[in-house]
């Protein structure tokens, strides 16, 4: 009897916790722990400054100034996500750390320190810009062409050599 009391007891709690929170105004945000600039520019494979051009969805379209990480082309498309909001609306010089993924995607991590280039300047004190790369320089059908190219001449060079010995 005194179990069946407990759970019971038990059971309208957790139901009116349940509708309690279901009935909520409140909304949860997402908090990201601050990281400083150097561990920013560590984990990062790219690091540019550059205005938005573009706004489609959750890509975004950069026209890049100057290269502080990697190799970037002169515009840029990188990847966001829902949480970036308004964000890269504005017109104003950004600052952004991203990713170059395996086939040419950039995508921001979602808790980087991506922002305005005024608030962010520190970042990049002391490190040299450099110029983008020209457009089409960094395309992947010549970067896979290329390394196919260069494992088809290995392959042969090896043939050659076992057949000679």
């Amino acid at each position: 009897m005194f179990r069946k009391r407990t759970f019971s007891l038990l059971l309208l709690v957790g139901l009116i916790i349940l509708v309690e929170l279901s009935h909520s105004k409140t909304s949860f945000a997402l908090d990201c722990a601050e990281t400083s600039a150097d561990e920013s520019y560590e984990r990062a494979n790219v690091v540019f400054s550059g205005n938005v051009t573009k706004v489609q969805e959750y890509t975004y379209t950069f026209a890049v100034e100057d290269v502080y990480k990697g190799s970037v082309e002169e515009t840029v498309e990188v990847m966001g996500s829902e949480w970036d909001g308004d964000f890269f609306k504005s017109q104003e010089k950004m600052l952004v750390y991203t990713d170059r993924m395996p086939f040419g995607q950039y995508t921001m991590e979602l808790c980087s320190r991506t922002g305005f280039f005024n608030d962010l300047q520190e970042d990049v004190q002391g490190i040299p810009p450099t110029e983008p790369t020209p457009k089409g320089f960094l395309s992947t059908p010549i970067l896979v062409g290329s390394i196919t190219g260069l494992v088809g001449l290995s392959i042969l060079v090896i043939r050659r050599c076992r057949n000679r010995s």
